[in-house]
């Protein structure tokens, strides 16, 4: 890739992130989120019972889901962050790392894999930004319910902790899941093995990443 390359592609990525940051405020100012938030409930049920397709429709741009996108990533916030307010800490300074980290780590994450998910997409193939993160956003269901496990597994400390730990392996394992087949659906690819490549190199990168900055 050349210089003028590499010049167009941060051009578009600086376009289409300030389009982004544009999308997500007017739909911000619309959103009813108390009826967002009940349709938000019956689009997760959904995604759980029929993932890879709801997965598809979203990356293909069948379903503007940005508003549930929202109410998704707000869930995720906050049980990450009552998740850093429960984890071993020793002192106010230890604890204020914790919420921080808890709060930056998923938005990080989502932002980096995001971002890489649009660049390593082939150009003719390539959805809008907006797109990518909605559908790299969706992934993180999975996440979102082994989170609550996760917390309530904390707060209770029942002995039922051995199936709180395999709900929240069976969670983990949905995620990745669901992102092979967002990677696969954003770059309309027919080739699993090609797919799986890409995605290899898009988790280790976006760890790299996270792992560099926290």
């Amino acid at each position: 890739m050349d210089t003028n390359e590499i010049k167009g592609e941060a051009d578009e990525i600086k376009n289409q992130t300030k389009d982004t940051i544009d999308e997500v405020k007017d739909t911000i100012k619309s959103t009813n989120f108390k009826e967002e938030t009940k349709a938000t409930t019956g689009f997760v049920k959904e995604i759980l019972l029929n993932p890879f397709e709801e997965i598809r429709r979203i990356a293909t741009e069948e379903n503007k889901a940005l508003g549930k996108v929202i109410i998704i990533v707000i869930a995720l916030i906050a049980l990450s962050l009552i998740e850093g307010m429960l984890s071993y800490h020793s002192s106010v300074k230890d604890a204020f790392k914790d919420v921080i980290m808890a709060v930056l780590n998923p938005i990080v994450f989502i932002a980096v894999y995001g971002v890489l998910s649009f660049v390593l997409t082939k150009k003719e193939e390539r959805k809008s930004l907006i797109t990518t993160l909605s559908t790299i956003v969706i992934t993180y269901i999975p996440g979102v319910i082994g989170l609550v496990f996760s917390i309530v597994n904390d707060i209770t400390k029942s002995k039922l902790y051995i199936i709180f730990g395999v709900c929240i392996t069976v969670c983990t394992i949905a995620k990745y899941l669901f992102r092979f087949f967002a990677i696969k659906y954003l770059n309309n690819s027919e080739d699993d093995n090609e797919t799986f490549r890409k995605f290899l190199v898009i988790e280790a990168i976006t760890a790299f990443v996270v792992r560099l900055i926290f």
